[in-house]
């Protein structure tokens, strides 16, 4: 394959961080709110299901981070930047406002 132009995106890299984690009955209910989530700009969105969570409890791996998770068998890790950790975890906290009042709402 020869690769004759390519096309991105450059954004900044934000000083602090603040990772949203939403929790929905499964991965096919939160693939169902990408699109609104990617509303609010988060600078990463990563999904994962129950599948990937009972292959890593029979592995042992990162079981205290494991009970950290929302219930739910579906996830997203939505990951806000800014300035300062207070303006990171503002812009998460407004997409959670945003999401709490809808139907299938994530925890």
């Amino acid at each position: 394959m020869i690769v004759l132009g390519a096309k991105l995106r450059l954004v900044d890299w934000p000083k602090k961080r603040s990772t949203l984690v939403l929790g929905y009955k499964d991965i096919y209910a939160a693939a169902d709110h990408v699109p609104e989530v990617c509303l609010a700009q988060p600078i990463g969105l990563e999904g994962m299901d129950d599948v990937l969570i009972e292959n890593m409890k029979k592995k042992n791996l990162h079981l205290q981070s494991i009970k950290l998770l929302p219930e739910g068998k579906g996830w997203l890790l939505c990951e806000f930047g800014g300035e300062t950790k207070e303006e990171a975890t503002a812009k998460a906290q407004a997409l959670m406002s945003r999401l709490s009042g809808k139907p299938d709402a994530p925890t």
